[in-house]
């Protein structure tokens, strides 16, 4: 599935513009929640906002393709600057690695089920339309894991002081995320106090493997 949400990325808009953009986005959103991107439909979505589908095309003139892009586009860059922000605030490694993990506990339910809202066909005819909707979300899933694990690696890269191999360190930050994905897993819909005792134990269980190593 061809990214097209580039293609005006840097083009300036008015403020009336983004707040428009940001409208439709959230209704398409709710939309491929509710049915899947396989099954969001650009009618149902102009329905939805009272518009003719023509009217959709100012904003996402590549239609469909657009629109479920610049939604993975705008919360999975929610997401990482939340995180980014909250690293960038605390002082020792240890500190930045607690943050990262909080932020992305704190906004887990962002992308919990935009990166599992691949479906699978009904129809043999559908195969085809649902498997490129599917290699799409697993791509957008796979990048931003990507983005989140150098994140964790580059903490800790600072903590180790280079006293750890690039390759441990990588092991490390997959061993991290895999962990980090357990804990959010199960305390994204029930929050509580005792998330953030088992993220300071998580964190706590890998800095002493790296002042280990």
């Amino acid at each position: 599935m061809s990214n097209r949400s580039n293609r005006s990325a840097n083009a300036p808009r008015s403020s009336r513009d983004v707040l428009e953009r940001d409208r439709i986005l959230d209704t398409a959103m709710g939309l491929l929640l509710d049915r899947g991107p396989a099954r969001m439909r650009l009618a149902d979505l102009a329905r939805s906002l009272g518009v003719v589908p023509s009217a959709l095309h100012y904003h996402f003139p590549g239609g469909k393709e657009e629109v479920t892009a610049a939604i993975f586009d705008r919360e999975e860059s929610r997401v990482l600057a939340a995180v980014d922000a909250a690293v960038a605030a605390a002082a020792s490694p240890r500190e930045r690695l607690l943050a990262l993990a909080t932020a992305r506990l704190q906004n887990a339910a962002r992308l919990t089920h935009l990166h599992g809202s691949e479906r699978s066909p009904r129809k043999a005819d559908q195969a085809g339309p649902g498997e490129e909707i599917q290699e799409f979300v697993m791509q957008r899933r796979q990048g931003f894991l990507k983005a989140d694990r150098a994140r964790i690696a580059r903490i800790f890269r600072d903590a180790s002081g280079g006293h750890v191999s690039s390759s441990s360190i990588d092991l490390l930050a997959v061993a991290f995320q895999g962990a980090l994905f357990n804990v959010t897993r199960t305390f994204t819909l029930t929050p509580s106090r005792k998330s953030q005792a088992v993220l300071g134990e998580l964190v706590d269980l890998f800095f002493r493997g790296v002042e280990r190593s």
